[in-house]
């Protein structure tokens, strides 16, 4: 174990590795090393410029795989943000390719993520309807939008949610793990945290399509608007259409979801249009 020093901040790895091209991104002013994606995630600022990095090659402290295997990762994320773009995903500004290593370089977002912090989900639940309705407008938007890009919008996550209560905005902060269709649960299971896998996630070789987004949108309705212990109807809400059309998003079965993501959200937004004043 070795802890690097940077502008004032730790940074814990498993062996020495060359960080030196940071000083093109200006100063660090955050560091996030304990990822288990193998990642070495910064925030740095440049002329009053903020940007998040995330790098790898560096040998991190909770990655169980080489740091090459963590490079290729994301080498072949970097072509999901460009396919997916979208102003409700993190965008990508440019990329850095390091001796030892690879990394996105992304707009900062001014905002916190769901998890781990539970006051942070109590916070965003503690919104007006009102603004918890527009948030999650947005990235349904994009979820659809991802899902008509054939796209599983696998490795879903509270911690991949990003909430700015101050500007009112909300964004997805990675597409790693998403999967293009045709796909196939991967072993040991689909990629995420487990209140947004659906059923089908879990078993090997099945298959994932748009009914599986349709679950993924269904349960992050419950985590705006829901009781994710119970999610039954007295926990709700958000009114009773749109309690049906989640409800009937996170069916067990996919063949009783809606069809499709476009047809989740058109319900969606149908219902919403019908709420009183």
């Amino acid at each position: 174990m070795i802890k690097l020093e940077v502008d004032g901040h730790g940074v814990e790895l498993r062996a020495y590795h060359d960080l030196s091209w940071l000083k093109e991104y200006g100063r660090v002013f955050c560091v996030f090393d304990r990822l288990i994606s193998g990642n070495l995630c910064l925030g740095t600022e440049k002329n009053g410029e903020k940007l998040f990095i995330k790098y790898a090659g560096a040998p991190t402290v909770n990655f169980a795989g080489s740091p090459q295997r963590a490079v290729n990762w994301l080498r072949e994320a970097e072509e999901k943000y460009h396919q997916l773009k979208h102003p409700k995903l993190s965008a990508v500004v440019s990329r850095i390719n390091a001796v030892n290593g690879f990394g996105l370089v992304f707009k900062w977002f001014e905002g916190f993520a769901l998890a781990p912090l539970e006051a942070r989900m109590r916070e965003l639940r503690g919104l007006p309807l009102s603004a918890r309705l527009f948030l999650y407008d947005g990235l349904a938007d994009f979820m659809a939008y991802a899902s008509g890009r054939d796209y599983v919008l696998s490795g879903f996550s509270d911690r991949h949610l990003m909430i700015d209560l101050i500007g009112l905005d909300a964004l997805v902060c990675s597409a790693d793990d998403m999967l293009q269709m045709p796909a196939v649960t991967p072993y040991p299971k689909m990629p995420g945290s487990p209140w947004y896998i659906p059923p089908e996630g879990y078993l090997r070789g099945a298959r994932l399509n748009e009914q599986s987004n349709v679950y993924i949108m269904g349960a992050l309705a419950f985590t705006f608007f829901g009781n994710r212990s119970t999610m039954d109807k007295a926990g709700w809400e958000a009114g009773s259409l749109l309690y049906d059309a989640a409800k009937q998003a996170v069916s067990e079965h996919p063949g009783k979801r809606q069809e499709t993501a476009l047809e989740f959200l058109s319900n969606w937004r149908s219902a919403v249009m019908r709420l009183p004043a």
